[in-house]
C-alpha cells in the first residue's frame, strides 16, 4: 500500500522485518505467515527478501493466493547471522 514513489526504497522490505521481529520477539507466536496475489511479484520478492518460504498457493475467500511462512526457530536462527533482518 506504498504510493509509487516509494516503491524500491526498501520500505516493506523493512515494515516486513519489524513485524516479523515483534511477532517473534515480543509475541508468542509460532508461525506467521503471509499471502499476496500471485500476480505481484514485487510484493512476492519481498517476502522472499524477508525470509519467508515460498509455501504455494492456497485459497483466501476463494481466491488463490501465494502463501509464504516462516517458523519461530527459523527466524531465530535467521536473526542471528544477520541475513536480511
Amino acid at each position: 500500500m506504498l504510493l509509487p514513489e516509494a516503491w524500491g526504497q526498501r520500505f516493506a522490505t523493512e515494515n516486513c522485518t519489524c513485524l516479523l521481529r515483534s511477532g517473534f520477539e515480543n509475541a508468542p507466536l509460532e508461525e506467521i505467515t503471509a499471502t499476496t496475489d500471485p500476480d505481484n511479484a514485487e510484493s512476492r520478492r519481498v517476502l522472499k527478501n524477508c525470509v519467508l518460504a515460498d509455501q504455494g498457493l492456497r485459497s483466501v475467500y476463494a481466491t488463490p493466493c501465494s502463501d509464504f511462512g516462516m517458523a519461530r526457530e527459523e527466524w531465530f536462527s535467521v536473526a542471528t547471522k544477520n541475513i536480511a533482518v
